[in-house]
Formats: structure tokens, sequence, C-alpha cells
């Protein structure tokens, strides 16, 4: 996914811990509209440096988590649910179907002008496959922005 496109650079100034802040309250909004028992991986918001800008002052935060260990006729009724509910907390769908994968994998496609970030959810059906479980992959990223005067991103 081409993020830049999704949420392009910035030219906001914020802390880094407010952008991870954001992240993790909209991942935990797409976990909740999943609504299903399973399992999540792990990682939190993550660091990231912007193509062709100063690491020193320019960022994105990156949160990219699975959720796996249900069946995939569930997982897909979520993804079927993630589409409707999306735009009611302010993210514009921009694709919504199957990918270019053997598999055809579902994938949702979305921004939140609002709080610039994008988003990639997609349903990995891996039923008779030795890749893995199933699972939906969700990978969030925010617009690039600048620290605010004085600071510098240490977090890399």
């Amino acid at each position: 996914m081409n993020h830049s496109d999704a949420a392009d650079h910035s030219t906001e100034k914020k802390e880094v811990e407010s952008v991870r802040s954001t992240a993790r309250d909209l991942s935990s909004r797409i976990y909740e509209k999943i609504a299903l028992k399973g399992k999540v991986t792990k990682p939190g918001p993550l660091v990231g440096t912007c193509a062709g800008r100063s690491a020193d002052k320019f960022f994105t935060i990156r949160h990219t988590w699975s959720f796996y260990d249900s069946p995939v006729d569930d997982m897909r009724k979520a993804v079927h649910r993630l589409k409707e509910k999306l735009p009611e907390q302010g993210w514009k769908i921009t694709k919504y179907g199957p990918d270019d994968s053997p598999g055809h994998s579902l994938e949702i496609f979305a921004r939140n002008e609002e709080k610039e970030f994008s988003v990639q959810i997609t349903l990995r059906d891996r039923r008779g496959q030795d890749k893995g479980p199933s699972m939906i992959e969700v990978a969030l990223e925010s617009a690039c922005f600048q620290t605010p005067d004085g600071k510098k991103v240490d977090e890399y």
C-alpha cells in the first residue's frame, strides 16, 4: 500500500507520542468492529521515516497487527462489517474487493482525512495451504508529520 497517497505529507507539527496515541485509538476501534473471539498479534505502533525527508524532524507512525484463530467465514463477515462501519468513524473507503493475489484475498483500503491516517485491511484465507493460519491483517499508517520546533525524532 502506498500510504503517501492515502495521507500525504502533512505540514502539521505533532509530537510523536500524540500520533502514536491516535494510532492506538484507531486500531482499537477497528478491533472492536471485528467483534469476534480470537487472538491478536502484540506489536504496538512504531515510528517510521518519511521518504525524502530528514529522519531527525519528520516521521510517520505505523501500526500493523493481525487477528487470527477464528473461523474464516466469521472473519469474512467481520471484514464486510468493517466496510459498513468504518465510514461511521470518519473513514472513507477507497477500495473494497479481492486483491490480485492467487487467493484473491478480500481487502479494504480506507482513509481518515481528519486523523490523517490510512489503513489496509486484508483477509488472508489460508484454508488448505501450508502458509500458517487464516487471518485479518491490519496495516495502519499516519501521514508524515514534523516534530515541533526544537525537538527531534529519537525513537527509530
